[in-house]
């Protein structure tokens, strides 16, 4: 018990710098010189970033993990450290996440936890978060944008895209956002229970309501899997929203009405 508490009590509570969204807001005009004025590749700029956007979901999307430094005159190696990663899968699915732990018997190194590991440290795995309506909504809307870039170029197709791209992108990003609150629900009942008792245990209360439970909170941050996706879907969207507009590609010469796939 003391262990398993150890590497929650010995952590500060400052909390990790939160991600920013990729700015893919300003559409430049080299960049529709290239979609516009190449037909291959504006025939595969949405297919592509959409697929890209699809294999993000397998990247990490939602870490939280903390360290303790060793007590003194021993080596580094004595710390403890444990880490918790949410991919986009497991956003999308409700999957479990993976868990990793460093301690001396690992040399300091992070090693992902089996099952059976993971129970015998801290008595239950974090509950998963369950599926997400939102994330399936996104990936539907991505399939489905990805199915109108089938059609022939014109700026409708454009602005079709356009629409299911962001509010896909709006999605994901939602669903991320819920899965990080039920995440860190389920992560700080797992410590609460570790606890030892008269250290501040009381399981009886909810969990929002445990004193400790804003350190945990603190801890989870958005990782690089999910601004990659986000920021590819807004990419995306946002490059069909200039080519959907009358006039986008004059500038460059070309055909009013091509538009990327």
């Amino acid at each position: 018990m003391s262990r398993r508490w150890s590497v929650i009590a010995g952590c500060g509570v400052t909390s990790l710098p939160n991600g920013r969204l990729v700015d893919a807001l300003n559409t430049h005009d080299e960049l529709m010189r290239l979609l516009v004025g190449r037909p291959l590749v504006a025939r595969l700029f949405s297919p592509a970033g959409l697929a890209l956007a699809a294999l993000c979901l397998l990247l990490p999307f939602i870490t939280a993990g903390c360290a303790t430094g060793a007590p003194q005159g021993l080596p580094a190696q004595q710390g403890q450290e444990w880490r918790v990663t949410y991919t986009g899968v497991d956003v999308l699915v409700g999957g479990q996440p993976e868990v990793a732990w460093a301690d001396q018997t690992s040399n300091g190194q992070l090693r992902t936890l089996n099952e059976a590991e993971l129970v015998k440290l801290i008595g239950q795995p974090p509950a998963p978060p369950g599926p997400q309506p939102l994330a399936w909504l996104a990936v539907a809307l991505m399939a489905a944008a990805l199915a109108v870039t089938a059609l022939r170029a014109t700026r409708r197709r454009a602005a079709v895209t356009a629409v299911l791209v962001l509010v896909a992108a709006v999605a994901l990003y939602a669903a991320t956002l819920l899965v990080r609150e039920q995440a860190a629900d389920a992560v700080a009942e797992v410590l609460r229970s570790a606890m030892p008792s008269g250290a501040g245990r009381s399981s009886s209360a909810p969990i929002r309501d445990w004193e400790h439970f804003p350190w945990v909170r603190d801890r989870f941050e958005l990782r690089y899997g999910c601004w990659a996706a986000i920021g590819t879907l807004l990419l995306v969207g946002m490059a069909n929203v200039a080519l959907a507009v009358p006039g986008a590609g004059s500038n460059t010469g070309d055909k009013p009405d091509v538009a990327p796939d």
